[in-house]
């Protein structure tokens, strides 16, 4: 089917995270077949550690640029940073990113990742689809994260993506990186339902390897979810929130929709179509999740902390002013505005750089260089 890309955003909050997330990545690398590529931008184990975008193929990483980390604001500029460089470089190469995999943790609509002592997400959901998954409309997202399956996700990500994998409720260390499906982007086709299957593939690989009870990894079918939304919210009278609904006694916030629709039979069916056609009555992926995950989850109330992120989400506009939903003493927060850094605040590594020059890619080498000032020494951020 030719070149395809992923692109994997990675967020290791410690030094623990840094080494499973080292670990995915090599696995990732050996498993990639000559025609799938990955670009990955990575920030961690530290507050402090240099921030990366590197270009992975299955027998070596090219170290496009770094740039130093200090703070959430900066975290987020990087980040918009990397995508423009991203986006200049495809263009060059006349090719673009099929697929976007996030590797953290996951707090739902809130965000992604937390470092020690910060008081916020290390991103929110809404900044994350704006500059990380948004920019490139990517066929299929996968979540290596908890709670990325809730609708408060779910929902910012309508109109960006085709196909979402993603667990409701929490999710193992064992990552969507491991699997052989993941390696193997440059083999599906052009369709959506090509992309519902791979995407099946992928989710049913990652069941196989794992047996945790808590597991709840699903495939959703984002064209199903704006119909799942506007029916919980014309029917949210009918929801019942109580111990059956609940996921996890560790969160006792987290319900799953489809039991707490348990009243409505034909919400219930349509919350079944959210999920792929293809995972749906699968006894291999779907057969092995928790019996506390029919689909989609969702919070029962407002969130106590992280209120100012949860209340940018498109999700909490939707069912403002439901019961539990009220509007809050909010945090005041401001969105940083992402702008075009100086070329010469990243580097490339000289050995990566010689390396990747030996290729016949000779147009990413020279948009490499035409953005960079001055080379130094570097080496992937893991």
């Amino acid at each position: 089917m030719g070149k395809r890309n992923w692109l994997v955003f990675t967020h290791a909050a410690n030094h623990r995270d840094h080494v499973l997330a080292g670990e995915a990545i090599d696995h990732m690398q050996d498993n990639l077949d000559a025609d799938t590529n990955v670009f990955s931008i990575y920030f961690g184990p530290t507050l402090k550690s240099v921030a990366t975008l590197t270009h992975i193929r299955h027998d070596e990483r090219l170290l496009i640029a770094a740039l130093p980390n200090e703070s959430v604001d900066t975290a987020l500029a990087n980040t918009c940073e990397f995508t423009k460089t991203l986006h200049k470089l495809l263009w060059e190469l006349s090719e673009r990113i099929e697929g976007v995999c996030v590797w953290s943790h996951g707090s739902g609509g809130s965000g992604i990742g937390v470092w020690k002592r910060w008081k916020m997400p290390f991103m929110s959901c809404v900044d994350l689809v704006r500059t990380v998954i948004r920019p490139f409309k990517p066929r299929i997202v996968c979540f290596d994260a908890c709670y990325q399956g809730s609708m408060s996700c779910l929902y910012e990500l309508v109109g960006a993506t085709d196909v979402v994998v993603a667990s409701p409720g929490f999710h193992p260390y064992c990552s969507l990186l491991w699997t052989a499906a993941f390696g193997e982007l440059s083999k599906v086709g052009h369709r959506k339902r090509d992309f519902e299957k791979y995407a099946h593939e992928i989710a049913c690989q990652w069941h196989a390897m794992t047996a945790v009870y808590y597991k709840c990894l699903l495939v959703f079918d984002m064209a199903v979810i704006p119909d799942v939304a506007a029916a919980i919210k014309q029917h949210w009278d009918e929801l019942v929130f109580d111990d059956r609904s609940q996921i996890d006694q560790e969160d006792p916030n987290l319900h799953d929709v489809s039991i707490a629709f348990r009243n409505n039979p034909s919400i219930q069916n349509l919350i079944e179509k959210s999920i792929s056609q293809y995972t749906r009555h699968c006894l291999k992926c779907r057969g092995t999740c928790t019996r506390w995950v029919n689909g989609p989850s969702m919070e029962a109330r407002l969130l106590r902390k992280w209120q100012a992120p949860y209340t940018q989400t498109a999700w909490y506009r939707h069912i403002r002013g439901k019961p539990g939903f009220h509007d809050a003493r909010l945090i005041s927060s401001h969105r940083q505005i992402c702008t075009l850094l100086a070329p010469d605040k990243a580097f490339v590594s000289v050995s990566a750089l010689r390396s990747f020059e030996a290729r016949s890619d000779s147009r990413l080498v020279a948009m490499v260089n035409q953005n960079q000032v001055q080379i130094r020494r570097g080496t992937h951020g893991r």
